[in-house]
């Protein structure tokens, strides 16, 4: 939805769907015409990335499907081969591997290249981890609560998993979370303390 610029929000513009469940949402310029482009991933039956190509107004041109990773579910944005255009990993969780989808710097993507991983996925972050910068990336896995930590060649490549922990909490905070109601142009205004 557009932003009015005060805190609320347009009235929802309709897009287009897919035949699946919407698992993560980003941002990013995938052809490079200073219109902020929209990326989605699709689990089940489509196991799919989609990209959606800004038109500036609040619109966007008809949903495009990339095949990716079975059960794909997180993806992320960077640079992997060092050409200057901007490239989409994906994880899944019905399979052990990450899908690398290189940009064309047009809005399309060629077809998904996947990389051997430990775990199946189910999130992904990109960046420069070692600071040697190429891009790298996380995984968070299905299932056992682990990372897995791949770093990026610069090429389009990766090298093979560095490390994969598994994450214990130190302490668990037991403060739940604040439940912040929307406010109608009728009610009062949230008290100090349930904006702590």
């Amino acid at each position: 939805m557009s932003g009015v610029g005060n805190g609320t929000f347009a009235t929802q513009v309709a897009g287009t769907s897919a035949t699946d469940d919407t698992n993560f949402a980003a941002t990013g310029a995938f052809n490079k015409d200073g219109r902020p482009d929209l990326l989605l991933s699709f689990r089940q039956a489509d196991s799919a990335i989609g990209v959606l190509l800004g038109q500036g107004d609040g619109t966007f041109q008809p949903l495009v499907l990339y095949p990716a990773v079975p059960g794909t579910y997180g993806a992320a944005v960077a640079d992997f081969n060092g050409d200057g255009k901007l490239d989409i990993v994906a994880a899944g969780n019905a399979d052990t591997h990450f899908a690398l989808l290189t940009g064309n710097g047009n809005g399309t993507f060629n077809t998904a290249q996947l990389f051997e991983t430990e775990f199946s996925g189910i999130s992904i972050a990109a960046g420069d981890i070692n600071k040697d910068g190429k891009a790298d990336v996380v995984i968070a896995n299905s299932f056992d609560s682990s990372v897995t930590y791949h770093p990026g060649n610069g090429n389009g490549t990766f090298g093979n998993r560095i490390w994969s922990q598994r994450l214990i909490p130190v302490q668990l905070r037991s403060r739940s979370p604040t439940l912040m109601r929307t406010r109608s142009s009728t009610s009062s205004p949230p008290t100090s303390s349930a904006m702590m």
